[in-house]
């Protein structure tokens, strides 16, 4: 059933419950069975998703740290401790 779902942006969709429904009839289970058998497997792929998005969400913060590791730590403050490098109006007010 994992084929039947949609993907796409980094995160997979829910098995489709008409799938799982298909299945049950496939196997032939009883009616309150089937009811069983499709509410465990649909709340497992609920719990299956959440875990993917926290796996999609570690692994972009890793890249994230890498990229900056490999850019050899450059601040985004233009190298100067105590806060942002000066706007280009306030440097202009300084020399007047």
């Amino acid at each position: 059933m994992n084929t039947e779902r949609q993907s796409g942006g980094g995160s997979i969709g829910p098995i489709p419950a008409s799938k799982v429904e298909a299945r049950s009839d496939r196997l032939g289970l009883a009616p309150d069975v089937a009811e069983l058998f499709e509410l465990c497997i649909l709340k497992m792929d609920a719990g299956y998703r959440g875990w993917q998005a926290d796996e999609f969400e570690a692994e972009r913060a890793r890249q994230a740290s890498e990229a900056k590791r490999s850019r050899g730590g450059k601040r985004s403050s233009g190298g100067r401790r105590g806060g942002p490098r000066p706007s280009v109006a306030r440097l202009g007010r300084r020399g007047r």
